[in-house]
């Protein structure tokens, strides 16, 4: 049994349309192969027999070359005859097909990459000072073991300089005949002893306030849906400090954009309007009610303030 395959289409009342959903929402029509179309019930299978060839797994959705040959005639086919995986039949009940890719072979898994690592603001800032703090850390160890190497190694020609080390008869981490070795062994005492300048336990405290944020989310009388019976729910706790921090709004308009430049004017939400701007909306019923706003609205946009008496004498 082959799960989530590219199929080629054989048979289904000969058309019928599909919506992939993988990609696109819009309803694409597809067609099987005219020498098929004679095949309507499952015992119109019992005899059949095909040698499809194509060609090899690749990423392209919009191609497709191979051919079918059936009673000993060669049949292209197309994308017209493709049904890749993901895709739902609609205004039609069954099709019949022939699987040609599965698996990782499919066109929509060659196209599938890993969703992307999201991560709030704070947590990326966190981060760098995490990693500024390990520089410091690895500085001062540094610039700390080449000092003590260099006063080690001094101990062999002034012995009384650290008597209390006794140097003639130290080991390995004060011998000042192995200073190089004892200035190594310093650096990573350093790093252990300072490691506290990493705040480690900032990452618990900070998951321990997300957690919490999103229960007083999933718990906010303000949020509940009455009709529908649905409060608030939480499914995430990464980016609960990102919420009511837009600032960017993405728009989009049925057709072909004519000019890829969009300037915000103005928005509603919840009967609440943000933005200065003034919308065609609004100019217009300024030119219908007369109001003083028309004089602002034709200066705005340029237009001499002689049009304002005569947009108010014909209305008169």
């Amino acid at each position: 049994m082959f799960h989530h395959p590219c199929i080629n289409i054989l048979q289904v009342c000969y058309r019928f349309w599909i919506c992939s959903s993988a990609f696109s929402s819009l309803l694409q029509l597809k067609q099987a192969l005219e020498v098929t179309s004679s095949l309507h019930e499952d015992a119109n299978f019992k005899d059949f027999k095909a040698l499809v060839k194509c060609e090899d797994p690749n990423a392209n959705l919009y191609t497709f070359v191979g051919s079918m040959e059936y009673e000993e005639q060669q049949n292209p086919l197309s994308p017209q005859q493709l049904l890749l995986r993901d895709s739902k039949l609609r205004n039609t009940e069954y099709i019949y097909g022939a699987v040609i890719f599965t698996g990782h072979d499919t066109k929509v898994m060659h196209n599938a990459t890993d969703p992307p690592s999201k991560r709030s603001k704070i947590e990326r800032k966190m981060n760098r000072i995490i990693y500024f703090l390990f520089a410091v850390l690895f500085a001062i160890a540094f610039v700390g073991s080449i000092y003590f190497g260099i006063v080690t190694e001094k101990d062999l020609d002034d012995r009384h300089n650290r008597w209390y080390l006794q140097p003639e008869t130290s080991d390995i981490f004060f011998d000042p005949r192995r200073a190089p070795a004892a200035a190594m062994f310093h650096f990573l005492t350093a790093v252990m002893l300072y490691s506290y300048l990493i705040p480690i336990s900032l990452y618990v405290s900070i998951e321990i306030v997300k957690v919490l944020q999103s229960i007083f989310i999933n718990k906010d009388i303000n949020m509940y849906y009455e009709e529908t019976d649905k409060p608030a729910h939480a499914r995430t706790s990464n980016l609960t400090e990102e919420l009511g921090q837009v600032d960017t709004i993405l728009s989009d308009k049925t057709g072909t954009l004519t000019c890829n430049s969009m300037e915000f004017v103005k928005c509603s939400v919840a009967g609440t309007a943000y933005g200065r701007g003034i919308t065609e909306v609004e100019k217009a019923m300024a030119k219908r009610n007369g109001s003083p706003l028309v004089r602002m609205v034709l200066l705005l946009l340029g237009s001499p303030p002689l049009k304002v008496s005569i947009l108010k004498t014909k209305e008169s």
